[in-house]
Parts: structure tokens; C-alpha cells; sequence
């Protein structure tokens, strides 16, 4: 959550209004859809700029969130890999002494 928190931590209107054109610029969009939402940019009041900025925080936080859920169930399956294997292996040792124990 560490890019939502900055964002919330901006509170000046240009500074938000860069950070939403840099976001618009780097969009994988056509052209004349990056220019048109460049230019409804500029026609926004200050409502509008602070729900539109609200909206990408509030994105940027749920987006976040679920890629920490992600990666919390991507470590607890290698956990369960990891504890698989380990089990597999003293089962293999456990095995293997017995057999030397019974031809002893």
C-alpha cells in the first residue's frame, strides 16, 4: 500500500494534476484518446479534479490490496511446497533406515 499512501499525502492541486497527466502520458492508448483525455484534464474545476484524483487513489489502493493477496497466497503454496518436499524427504530417510535395520 505504499503508493497509495503517497498519493493520499499529495494535497496541492498542480502537483495532483502532474501526477494525473504523467498518468494519462503513459497510458498504452491511441493517440488521439491520450489527447482528449489530456484536454478534458484542463477543463476539470477543482470537484472534479479531486474525484477524478480520489478515483486513481482509490484504484491504486484496491489494486495494491490485491496484489498483496496475491502474493501472500504465492508464498503460502511454496510454503506447502516447501513443507511437501520436506516431509517427502524423511519419509525417504525413514525408509531408508529400515531397510538397513531389517538387513542388518
Amino acid at each position: 500500500m505504499f503508493l497509495s499512501n503517497l498519493l493520499k499525502r499529495i494535497r496541492e492541486k498542480s502537483q495532483r494534476k502532474t501526477i494525473l497527466k504523467e498518468l494519462i502520458e503513459s497510458l498504452r492508448i491511441d493517440e488521439t484518446q491520450r489527447f482528449l483525455y489530456l484536454e478534458s484534464l484542463e477543463l476539470l474545476d477543482e470537484n472534479g479534479m479531486t474525484a477524478f484524483y480520489n478515483r486513481l487513489v482509490a484504484f491504486v489502493d484496491e489494486t495494491e490490496g490485491f496484489e498483496i493477496l496475491a502474493d501472500g497466497q504465492r508464498r503460502s503454496g511454496f510454503v506447502r511446497e516447501l513443507r511437501s518436499n520436506e516431509e517427502m524427504e524423511r519419509s525417504k530417510e525413514v525408509d531408508n533406515a529400515n531397510f538397513l535395520f531389517d538387513n542388518v
